[in-house]
């Protein structure tokens, strides 16, 4: 009720007592207000402070989510389009956080700045970031060079093709390699120097121009321009290195003739600019040119196909071209690659293989390094053979071919040095790029370099994932079932595959038919990407191969014996020497000795090299000085040696350990040599002259010496 003054009795003015209650009264209730004031606003504020103190939480975690979602795409996304200027935002829950970033480069930081925000509150961060490049430490003596190359921008505007290190196992960021031609590139060749830090690359572009260029490992250079008259949609050149010289050699198509024209690179200059020569083909213009290295000497052999579909074979033999005559080799095909040539890694004989008109059987001749034997036919695959490829074993003397035929089957052969030892079909609807006028280069064949076993790649048509299949020696190719690979963003058009050199990795380049170039890394067990890794969104042309990779591992000079870690390990041969048999394929000066092993840090350990006699090691060549193992996990070990020439032949490299609880590590071969000897190298030196063995085992140690070529 409200109560007016006039409402107040008189009596209460004349009282005095009640007067002074009254004031009473009205100061407690006014203080009981300020009170409560008083507490409503320190609640208010206590809260407020709350809801900022949360706000700033989540806007701290919103920026770091950021942080976080950039690093994983540095490291996992090569093609990751990281942006310096603008943030690249993202929704999380009731917030947004964003992210901008400077790349890193092979001199330079990653640099992020982030946001995270919600509807009344920002946070921002930034972060500087040392990213690894994540290179498995390669054996004393190797140098990671595994590179690919690829044209972008199928407009033509942008006329320097891209180029990507591996760092296993990430691809590093993009980076330009040099202008070449005024138009896209149609065929991209990159092929490594087998003795330097080197690669020379090779284009085709949409102007019929072949230009070539030079990566020393660092920076590209010594630009050549092949011809302007070659013909842009075939593939007419091919690059190859002599094996013990690692001399280059560039064979071309100029103009419309049957004289090709051909040039060299000698690690300084090209040795014919403008081209010289070659022998004429007898035939019309060349439409096609595949080339292989003999792995023993610096022989090339290299065969050409023409606008008649028929085929002639020439071999380099480091200074001068000769023909081997292919009479009656005549393919299905004036166009696409129906021939190869693999060299048989351990005889050094070469198979070149090629489809045939009108034939259900490849056709094969065998070149001995004098003589090229009689023409016989692969296994039956049901029909002409369009496109053939073939790949060698590192380890033996296997060579498996394949065959694309019209009807889109995929078969494959096995050949065993010998004889071929088995085939079948392993695909019945081969995705078919751009029928029928496509490369139709939509598989590849690859053995994993260290255990010697196979892995054959292609696209399935209709699908977007990557087809495989598995076979290891001394089983039927029945037996190998085929395997849904990675998501690769679109059907597949063309592929490439490179098996990295000591390992059983192998790196599939494939770009598909949404234009992009993605990337699969195969570890000797399954693939490491799925989806496969994507390197560019704008390849140039994908019914021909404008990319290309090439490495792994190049040898910085000259190797005897082998760098490969082993799968298995031998502990208690203490006061033992211990040897493995190797041969060496050319003159070289040895300057160090490296093994893989283990044991007590601060035991010794000791090498030598032996000379052959009948297959058993015979004197001593030289030993190094005695080192402390350094570890009780397995490395390369590396001790030095006095510079020691060794000539073209047989040696066997030998071992010794202080104590029972240092390894060596090895892999079993049924043709592998090991030999042990009761004798403490380690505190008397190698003896030197082996005699009599007390011990042979079928084994390969991980051991090699490293030197340069003479």
């Amino acid at each position: 009720m409200r109560m007016l003054a006039s409402d107040i009795p008189q009596s209460a003015f004349r009282n005095p007592h009640s007067g002074m209650a009254y004031v009473a009264v009205l100061v407690l209730l006014m203080l009981m207000t300020t009170l409560g004031l008083a507490f409503l606003l320190k609640a208010g504020i206590e809260a407020s402070a709350a809801m900022q103190r949360s706000e700033s939480m989540r806007t701290q975690y919103l920026a770091e989510a950021a942080a976080n979602h950039a690093m994983w795409r540095l490291l996992h996304e090569p093609a990751f389009p990281a942006g310096e200027d603008i943030y690249t935002m993202h929704t999380l829950g009731d917030g947004r956080y964003g992210y901008k970033v400077r790349r890193h480069t092979d001199t330079t930081f990653a640099a992020i700045a982030t946001v995270g925000a919600t509807s009344g509150h920002a946070t921002k961060q930034s972060y500087v970031l040392y990213v690894a490049s994540a290179v498995a430490e390669p054996p004393p003596g190797m140098s990671q060079l595994v590179i690919a190359a690829y044209d972008t921008d199928a407009s033509g505007s942008d006329k320097t093709p891209k180029r990507r290190q591996f760092l296993d196992p990430l691809w590093g960021p993009e980076a330009d390699t040099v202008a070449v031609g005024n138009r896209q590139v149609n065929w991209l060749e990159l092929q490594g120097c087998p003795v330097r830090k080197e690669a020379v690359m090779a284009t085709l572009d949409n102007d019929h121009d072949i230009d070539l260029a030079v990566w020393d490992g660092t920076s590209w250079g010594n630009q050549m321009e092949f011809t302007r008259s070659a013909d842009r949609s075939v593939k007419c050149f091919d690059v190859a290195y002599e094996t013990l010289s690692g001399e280059a050699l560039v064979v071309g198509r100029i103009g419309a003739g049957d004289v090709p024209g051909y040039t060299r690179w000698d690690g300084v200059s090209w040795l014919h600019d403008p081209p010289a020569s070659a022998p004429a083909t007898g035939g019309t213009s060349i439409n096609n040119i595949v080339m292989a290295s003999d792995p023993l000497d610096d022989e090339i052999l290299l065969a050409m196909l023409d606008t008649n579909a028929d085929i002639t074979l020439f071999r380099w033999d480091g200074g001068a071209f000769s023909n081997l005559s292919l009479a009656s080799a005549k393919a299905p095909t004036s166009t696409r690659q129906a021939m190869d040539i693999a060299y048989e890694q351990r005889s050094g004989d070469a198979m070149v293989v090629w489809g045939t008109i009108s034939a259900q059987n490849a056709r094969y001749r065998i070149w001995n390094g004098t003589s090229l034997g009689p023409q016989g036919d692969a296994p039956d695959f049901g029909a002409e053979s369009q496109v053939v490829r073939a790949a060698a074993d590192p380890t033996s003397d296997y060579i498996c071919i394949g065959a694309l035929d019209s009807a889109s089957d995929l078969n494959v052969a096995i050949w065993d040095g010998d004889s071929w030892i088995d085939s079948r079909e392993l695909e019945s609807s081969v995705a078919i790029n751009d029928w029928p006028s496509g490369s139709w280069l939509s598989f590849a064949i690859a053995w994993e370099h260290s255990s010697g076993e196979l892995l054959l790649f292609w696209g399935q048509a209709n699908t977007t994932t990557l087809r495989y299949a598995r076979w290891s020696k001394g089983t039927p190719l029945s037996d190998s079932a085929v395997q849904v690979g990675p998501e690769l963003g679109g059907e597949l058009s063309t592929i490439d595959a490179l098996p990295l050199l000591g390992t059983d990795k192998i790196i599939v380049l494939v770009c598909n038919g949404n234009d992009e170039l993605r990337s699969a890394v195969w570890d000797g067990d399954g693939f490491l990407d799925d989806p496969a890794v994507l390197l560019s969104t704008d390849i140039s042309e994908r019914d021909m191969m404008p990319f290309d990779v090439t490495g792994p591992s190049v040898v910085v000079g000259a190797i005897l014996g082998n760098p490969a870690e082993g799968d298995s390990e031998q502990k208690s041969v203490e006061q033992m020497q211990i040897a493995t048999r190797f041969d060496l394929s050319l003159n070289i000066t040895v300057t160090a000795i490296s093994a893989f092993v283990a044991g007590p840090p601060s035991k010794k350990i000791r090498y030598a090299i032996y000379s052959d006699l009948a297959g058993e090691p015979n004197a001593l060549l030289v030993e190094t000085v005695v080192e402390a193992v350094g570890s009780t996990s397995f490395h390369w070990h590396e001790i030095g040696v006095a510079p020691t020439s060794l000539a073209a032949g047989t040696y066997w490299l030998a071992l010794a350990f202080e104590h029972g609880n240092a390894s060596y590590s090895y892999t079993y071969e049924a043709q592998g040599q090991t030999r042990y000897k009761n004798h403490d190298a380690v505190d008397h030196g190698f003896l030197p002259s082996w005699g009599s063995s007390d011990a042979s085992l079928s084994r390969v140690i991980s051991i090699y010496a490293i030197g340069t070529s003479d």
